[in-house]
């Protein structure tokens, strides 16, 4: 069993929803819809995300959600740049 496919093992053994289908659509081409799903779950009823820690109050906290963010902004603009695509 290589690397590759034990890491995919844990994945779709361990992952939260949002983390499987991050997985699914980087290295198996799932739809991107699936993380839109997944992250709809978390968000709250005014359309904020919960953070569970303060600005500041871990520096490496900070990254974690830094990355978030971008990922979220990607697929935001992977739907937007279909919407305009020719099929």
């Amino acid at each position: 069993m290589t690397a590759f496919e034990k890491s995919r093992a844990f994945v779709y053994r361990c992952a939260r929803p949002i983390d499987l289908a991050v997985f699914r659509h980087a290295f198996e081409n799932g739809p991107a819809d699936e993380i839109i799903t997944a992250l709809a779950a978390y968000q709250n009823p005014d359309g904020s995300f919960y953070v569970p820690w303060t600005w500041g109050s871990d520096y490496e906290e900070w990254f974690v959600a830094e990355n978030w963010c971008k990922a979220i902004i990607a697929v935001d603009n992977m739907k937007f740049l279909r919407e305009f695509s020719p099929e």
